[in-house]
């Protein structure tokens, strides 16, 4: 059984947090490619860590026990009482410090632009070209502003129901416990 990581970002960590099942979109030629129903995934968000870590990578932090701040739950004036250092990319979080996993309900490829406003609003937008606005940049973020994956292409993309687990990934040996349990049901 697959676990890969899956990043999320504002204001998708809040839709993730309702526990609500989230159909998200992902770039056809990706890591996603080779999920099936059944698989599940380990959620990255965005996270902060104490201020006198800062200059650290995540790993050499976690090796003086620093834990991650998750973005989704700080309010205002947090990052400055907790000494929080600046905000960390969602896919920098550790494995060993992710607190959410998802299963992957459906996979399904479909074009681009065939994202509705409910869905739309189900990953936390108001608007679709607010989704849309938000796709580009992720997109070129790692490439150029000439990808052919951007909403303008209406490039086909992997569509993934996910049933989110607000609690981290079981471990491998639980896990397989229990689907040999299921075997012999």
């Amino acid at each position: 059984m697959t676990a890969l990581p899956f990043t999320i970002r504002q204001p998708t960590t809040a839709a993730f947090a309702s526990g609500a099942p989230l159909r998200v979109r992902r770039p056809a030629d990706g890591m996603y490619a080779r999920l099936v129903a059944g698989d599940r995934v380990w959620i990255r968000e965005p996270y902060r860590l104490k201020r006198k870590f800062n200059s650290l990578s995540p790993t050499a932090a976690s090796g003086y026990d620093a834990r991650p701040y998750f973005e989704q739950d700080l309010g205002p004036g947090d990052v400055e009482a907790l000494e929080l250092g600046d905000m960390r990319h969602a896919r920098c979080l550790l494995r060993d410090w992710h607190r959410w996993h998802a299963i992957v309900d459906e996979v399904k490829l479909q074009p681009l632009q065939e994202i509705t406003l409910e869905e739309a609003r189900g990953e936390g937008f108001t608007r679709v070209e607010g989704w849309a606005a938000r796709w580009d940049a992720d997109i070129t973020s790692f490439t150029s502003i000439h990808d052919p994956r951007q909403w303008a292409n209406n490039p086909q993309v992997i569509v993934l129901n996910l049933i989110p687990k607000l609690e981290p990934l079981p471990e491998e040996k639980a896990l397989s416990a229990e689907l040999k349990a299921q075997e012999l049901a």
